[in-house]
């Protein structure tokens, strides 16, 4: 998944704006997803931010068939530091 990926931001402000997302696989299949994200600065640095996922796609491409899946996925995270981010997604 990710051959092909694109960002977008729908609206709002610096550190409080919702943006969607789309991967097209390798088999055409085109996943889609829209989320909140949300941060916090403090002592002049970014202190907490939250990405909510809102909404799901999946639109399975076929020759014979196109279907389209929708549903609602959620995860939670925290920030970590920068050098513990591995160096190939940077």
């Amino acid at each position: 998944m990710g051959e092909d990926e694109d960002w977008n931001v729908l609206g709002g402000s610096n550190l409080d704006f919702l943006v969607y997302n789309y991967i097209v696989d390798a088999h055409g299949d085109i996943y889609v997803q829209t989320s909140h994200m949300q941060g916090k600065i403090a002592g002049g640095g970014l202190k907490s931010a939250t990405f909510k996922i809102l909404s799901g796609l999946y639109w399975e491409k076929s020759h014979t068939h196109d279907e389209i899946h929708t549903g609602q996925i959620s995860g939670t995270g925290k920030l970590i530091p920068e050098s513990q981010i591995p160096p190939e997604i940077r």
